[in-house]
């Protein structure tokens, strides 16, 4: 249940980061806002997760949280660059980049799951 809950909120914080990077700064803030309660959800959720990864591969594991705490990082400071509407587009692509690549990073530790079994 809880790589499922991981996962939805995985794709809706792309989605919502991709709205709040590639809109006007006058709509941006929902989105924003949105993506805040994803971190606390991918936080909380990846928490419970770590426990069950860390004794698979503590390494990749490891790699994962330094991972989503820089995405998360990079992600609050593009917002606080978007508040005053000076993002690059390389920057934006930056962000959801890292988006994804934490998202394969994790799919990779999670082995496939809840998608492939072996």
């Amino acid at each position: 249940m809880w790589l499922w809950i991981h996962l939805i909120t995985w794709i809706i914080l792309l989605l919502v980061l991709a709205m709040a990077l590639f809109t006007d700064a006058k709509h941006r803030t929902p989105f924003v806002m949105i993506a805040r309660v994803g971190y606390v959800v991918m936080i909380v959720s990846g928490y419970l997760l770590t426990t069950v990864a860390f004794n698979r591969n503590p390494a990749l594991t490891v790699l994962k949280l330094l991972l989503a705490f820089g995405f998360i990082g990079l992600a609050e400071i593009s917002s606080a660059h978007a508040g005053k509407l000076t993002v690059s587009p390389k920057w934006r692509w930056l962000v959801l980049g890292c988006c994804v690549l934490v998202g394969l990073v994790g799919f990779l530790l999670a082995q496939g799951r809840p998608f492939m079994h072996y």
